[in-house]
């Protein structure tokens, strides 16, 4: 028995990794051809970013992906190191570790989608009073994280 979830566990790593690796060959040699594709030729000559409100607005949500993941991938973390984790002070720790870890993905990706959007308006510079709007709502979507 044990045998065969070994090969089962092997087999999907496998077909995990030929599949991202697929997918990533692919979007590597058509990712401008699908730019040009969605935008239906609204695109400047060898431009790849959209110039559209609609387009930017698909390309920050696009753009979102890993921080997402890695912001559950902390929260998973830290869901098992509350409940599985024996030793007292990595426990006590690991949690506001990983909370700050989740807080500084939230704030980057918020950071990230702003700078994006300012860039294709044409704005120089983040102001002052958008950084901290952007941190207290990554400080909101951390403790909502939290509550969980």
């Amino acid at each position: 028995m044990k045998n065969n979830n070994k090969n089962i566990t092997i087999i999907s790593i496998v077909l995990f990794a030929l599949i991202f690796g697929a997918l990533l060959v692919t979007a590597t040699f058509t990712d401008l051809q699908v730019s040009q594709i969605l935008t239906k030729g609204t695109l400047p000559a060898g431009s790849y970013l959209a110039t559209g409100l609609f387009g930017v607005l698909f390309e920050c949500i696009g753009c979102t992906a890993p921080y997402i993941v890695g912001a559950l991938s902390l929260e998973m973390l830290l869901i098992f190191i509350l409940r599985f984790m024996q030793n007292k002070k990595a426990k006590a720790i690991l949690p506001v570790l990983l909370q700050l870890g989740v807080y500084a993905t939230y704030y980057a990706v918020a950071m990230d989608t702003l700078d994006y959007n300012l860039r294709h308006y044409h704005v120089d510079g983040t102001p002052g009073f958008m950084k901290a709007e952007i941190a207290f709502i990554a400080l909101l979507l951390t403790l909502l994280s939290f509550l969980r």
